[in-house]
């Protein structure tokens, strides 16, 4: 599978992916008015972004790389985020903040190319497949007769593709190596 294999084509997706976020979260600020609710999910897209351009322009060449520059800056982004209270309720705001700390510290560690034991491996994998899973779901639970559900269902697309990426390196013999 040469498409999976090709870092500089996730790192293209992770761009695109980025790019809508933030086109998205600028759509709820000219929708909504401007507020933390609607700049902080720009937070996680620029992220992504920064994840993707490091893919692209080969500052990424492994996948232990990969997977650890997207779990460490999208977990900041998503903790940033729930920390200006973009997910809404308390529960939905402490799931963000402790989801997004697991991930950039799961992140860090794979960066500091650390062992980590299997159990963080398994978490990714099942995280992963459920996000999936979700997208798929969500993805045809639009609108599409607005921009904005065009853009929401399109997004979701794409980021199933990313997760599809991110799976594919968690499953790498150099990925795997990294968790007793």
């Amino acid at each position: 599978m040469s498409f999976l294999n090709d870092i500089k084509i996730y790192g293209v997706v992770a761009i695109v992916v980025g790019a809508l976020a933030v086109l998205m979260a600028v759509y709820g600020m000219i929708d909504q008015g401007a507020s933390a609710r609607t700049i902080a999910p720009a937070i996680p897209g620029i992220m992504i972004i920064f994840v993707g351009f490091l893919a692209y322009t080969g500052k990424t060449r492994v996948k232990r790389t990969a997977v650890a520059n997207f779990l460490l800056f999208v977990g900041i982004g998503i903790f940033v985020a729930a920390c200006l209270g973009v997910y809404g309720e308390n529960l939905a705001l402490m799931v963000g903040v402790i989801a997004g700390l697991i991930a950039a510290y799961v992140g860090f560690m794979l960066y500091k190319n650390r062992k980590l034991d299997n159990i963080w491996w398994i978490l990714l994998v099942v995280v992963f497949l459920l996000l999936i899973i979700f997208d798929i779901l969500s993805a045809f639970d639009q609108d599409h007769g607005k921009l904005s559900g065009i853009l929401r269902a399109v997004s979701y697309l794409l980021h199933i593709v990313l997760y599809v990426y991110i799976m594919y390196f968690l499953f790498s013999d150099e990925v795997k190596r990294k968790f007793n």
